[in-house]
């Protein structure tokens, strides 16, 4: 068979692992080999830790392939050939490969690190010489943020309590106002005052078709038609006497209902919990006790956060954690201490439309994984940040914690995470994130400081 020119093309991809696809048609082994040209190709994903080499074959044969990073001394052909075992070897393999195109994945690449791959072909008549593509997987992240000040929007507090992103728009919640957004840029302001509720936000969450927000001592609001209109809902904890120092601390969707906790201290002194009562609730108007009588968790002052993924839903408190395997039917918990320490974990995630069996921490300064079961927790590598981890939200296939700094940390399976640092002039030191949120292809990070960073 007459050789043809081959054309390589590298596509960075989000996946993780190593697979070898034969897309072209089936031919003998007897035509000779050539390999032309080589050309790379980032798609720019979150992590970048994945490649794609496409490559063409004028005959059927063997590929053999090592993966180095471009500081490292070049193999030799007799290294690829015989698949030389060297401590600066990445990825090495070799395959059978048809005429026409053929793929290698490549997995487990490091962003913003620069590789070289070698790549040679043989089969019964000659062995081509080595080709190599040199390239340096990217992230979207990188330089794609834009900072817009927002202050003027939220008013004279600009602090934001809560955010969301649901029924296609963003909503952002003050103490005094709820703004919703169809793009993240441009906000429309609703107030609070009309409906007498006074006091700090504790949650908004959505299910059900309906979007909920956890206002002051004692009650909510809710919206059914995408927070176009508003109207307060029932008494959480009608009969429970809201003493001076009793507060819902927690409202949450989970396991098809709307749950709201409230803590109880002990004879008015707000460090020592008496106990913490829960409310549930499908509709926002009609709501029963679940633990009308409280639930005593040790010396804990409330539950941080929650969440529910296969049949298990798991709360967060100082010390450890909760478990509860009937959905708060009844007063059966099983409470778990932190093995190393008094630590508090302060925001979990559950991936639930990918993975329900994956429970994501963020502690101060590291991250963890409970088992599905949520009976067992293990340490997580995190980077090396002296920030503090705040909310975890999950969009384009990353998992991403707010650190309360000029930092962020985002994981694109839970087990390893990277941060990424923003310039000065993206946010500065006195601004720090605060809370983040995932819709519409983009994250949206909301400072102290009243501004806005966007990725999209």
């Amino acid at each position: 068979m007459k050789g043809k020119h081959l054309s390589w093309v590298i596509v960075i991809v989000a996946i993780i692992g190593f697979t070898v696809f034969a897309c072209g048609e089936p031919g003998g082994g007897g035509g000779k080999l050539e390999l032309t040209e080589v050309s790379a190709k980032d798609l720019q994903t979150w992590t970048g830790q994945t490649a794609v080499i496409s490559f063409t074959t004028s005959a059927t044969g063997d590929y053999y392939y090592i993966l180095r990073r471009s500081y490292s001394t070049a193999p030799t052909s007799e290294d690829i050939l015989n698949q030389t075992s060297s401590y600066s070897d990445i990825e090495k393999r070799t395959e059978a490969v048809n005429k026409g195109k053929n793929e290698i994945k490549i997995y487990g690449l490091t962003q913003g690190s620069e590789y070289t791959a070698y790549l040679l072909a043989k089969n019964q008549s000659n062995t081509t010489g080595v080709k190599t593509v040199t390239f340096t997987p990217s992230a979207k992240i990188i330089g794609n943020w834009t900072v817009t000040d927002k202050s003027a929007v939220w008013g004279s507090s600009p602090q934001i309590q809560c955010v969301l992103f649901a029924e296609g728009k963003y909503f952002a919640v003050s103490n005094s106002n709820i703004f919703s957004s169809p793009d993240g840029m441009e906000w429309t302001a609703q107030s609070m005052s009309g409906f007498g509720l006074t006091g700090s936000i504790y949650g908004i969450a959505y299910g059900n078709g309906i979007i909920m927000i956890g206002v002051g001592r004692n009650s909510i609001l809710y919206s059914e038609d995408g927070g176009s209109t508003w109207q307060k809902g029932g008494d959480p904890f009608d009969g429970v006497a809201i003493g001076t120092y009793n507060y819902p601390n927690l409202l949450k969707f989970a396991g098809g209902k709307f749950i709201i906790s409230l803590t109880e201290p002990n004879g008015g002194n707000i460090g020592i919990p008496s106990a913490i009562y829960i409310a549930q609730s499908a509709d926002g108007e009609t709501w029963s006790y679940v633990f009308k009588d409280g639930y005593t968790v040790g010396n804990s002052l409330q539950f941080y956060d929650m969440a529910y993924g296969n049949g298990v839903y798991i709360a967060l408190h100082g010390g450890g954690w909760s478990v509860s395997n009937d959905g708060f039917e009844t007063n059966n918990w099983t409470t778990h201490d932190y093995t190393w320490g008094s630590s508090s974990t302060y925001n979990i995630l559950c991936d639930d439309t990918v993975n329900p069996n994956l429970f994501i921490a963020g502690v101060r300064r590291t991250q963890y994984i409970f088992g599905s079961d949520g009976s067992s927790i293990r340490y997580v590598t995190g980077p090396t940040t002296i920030s503090a981890a705040g909310c975890i939200v999950k969009g384009d296939g990353v998992y991403v914690i707010g650190t309360d700094g000029q930092d962020i940390w985002y994981s694109s399976n839970g087990e390893k995470w990277s941060s990424y640092s923003f310039s000065s002039d993206i946010i500065d030191s006195p601004s720090r994130t605060n809370l983040i949120v995932y819709g519409n292809g983009k994250f949206i990070i909301f400072l102290r400081d009243g501004k806005i960073v966007c990725n999209g």
